[in-house]
């Protein structure tokens, strides 16, 4: 069941960002929490995808800049840490962890970009 339902996560973050693709950048004050809630939670699955799946790899410059980006959709969530680690980063390393392979391949394509949508 959990296969399933990281596929279909996958399925639903990727249909986030190919529909936000049209847009030119993202807007945090406007974004609705529900939006930002799902943006947050690719933004760090990026995030781990750019410094664990080899060999793509991406600047210390890019890397910062999604790790702002993510700080700046938890502030806006009102995630607190502990929170943060255990609603965003823990599922997102676990699912990393299950299936690396089919991680790196969802998530390695679109990070390029996802990092030009960033103020």
């Amino acid at each position: 069941m959990k296969i399933a339902t990281s596929a279909v996560f996958a399925a639903t973050l990727l249909a986030l960002s190919a529909g936000a693709a049209s847009a030119q950048t993202f807007n945090v004050a406007a974004m609705p929490d529900a939006e930002a809630r799902k943006t947050i939670e690719l933004v760090v699955r990026l995030g781990i995808a750019a410094q664990n799946c080899r060999p793509f790899s991406i600047s210390d410059a890019d890397a910062a800049k999604l790790n702002n980006f993510a700080d700046a959709l938890q502030a806006k969530l009102k995630l607190n840490a502990d929170q943060f680690e255990k609603q965003i980063e823990t599922p997102a390393f676990n699912a990393n962890e299950r299936d690396n392979a089919g991680f790196c391949k969802t998530y390695t394509p679109q990070v390029n970009a996802f990092l030009k949508r960033i103020p």
